[in-house]
């Protein structure tokens, strides 16, 4: 019997550990370029985290309502309207028996469940950050305190997504679409004061970077996958002989 995918419904809690590991693990095998990469991004935190201040002050001085209606709109992106949409591209891909939709929505789904599980949680609780409306400041850190606002984990989800998802596509539009949605729901939250901009920043670090793992780890377990059939025609050549062989490898 064919083994079923690795994304197949009954397959997927081990596919998510998996990639728990290889996420886990990446930093390991990083070289030089990615830990340069890595650098630029903490980087960009922190300059961040010094117009904190500032940003939220020009939130207040510039609220509008249409912008605030807005963001009311978009921002469940990153929370239960995100989730229901990965789970209809999954559902959509098993109806449609297509495994390109199926499987954006598994990368999709799991990515959500590292980023915002496994590590945004966890880093919320040990920042102990407060948020805007709590009117203590942006540098108001309180480790294992009450705050929960650093990193933000509707960009965390929204980025996740938006990786996933532009990963498997080669429509700049869509992944272009993605990402910008994704950039909406990110400044939603700082709009309405539940985040920071370091916060936002954050949490579309930590989530594009965990769609992107997740991707790449099951693309290589998809093509490997057991019960998968490849053939190959091979020319031979040989004293006085030439022809093709074929081979099978299950």
């Amino acid at each position: 019997p064919v083994a079923p995918p690795p994304d197949a419904p009954l397959q997927l809690p081990r596919l998510a550990w998996e990639d728990m590991k290889a996420v886990a693990q990446t930093p390991s095998g990083w070289k030089a370029p990615e830990w340069s990469l890595a650098a630029l991004g903490a980087a960009s935190v922190g300059l961040t985290f010094t117009l904190d201040r500032r940003i939220d002050d020009g939130v207040l001085r510039h609220h509008r309502d249409t912008w605030d209606s807005f963001s009311k709109k978009i921002e469940p992106l990153g929370g239960t309207g995100g989730i229901l949409l990965v789970g209809g591209l999954y559902a959509g891909g098993l109806l449609a028996e297509s495994p390109e939709l199926r499987s954006m929505g598994a990368d999709a789904g799991i990515a959500i469940l590292i980023s915002r599980v496994a590590l945004d949680l966890p880093l919320k609780t040990l920042a102990g950050r407060s948020r805007p409306v709590d009117g203590e400041g942006p540098r108001h850190f309180e480790c294992f305190g009450k705050g929960d606002g650093f990193p933000s984990g509707h960009a965390t989800q929204a980025f996740a997504i938006a990786s996933a998802v532009a990963a498997h596509t080669e429509s700049l539009w869509l992944a272009g679409g993605a990402y910008g949605m994704a950039t909406l729901v990110g400044l939603s939250r700082i709009e309405r004061r539940e985040h920071y901009a370091s916060d936002v920043v954050a949490g579309a670090l930590l989530g594009t970077a965990v769609g992107k793992i997740v991707v790449s780890t099951n693309r290589r377990l998809r093509s490997g996958a057991p019960g998968a059939v490849r053939i190959s025609l091979l020319p031979t050549l040989g004293p006085g002989s030439r022809g093709l062989a074929l081979s099978a490898r299950f």
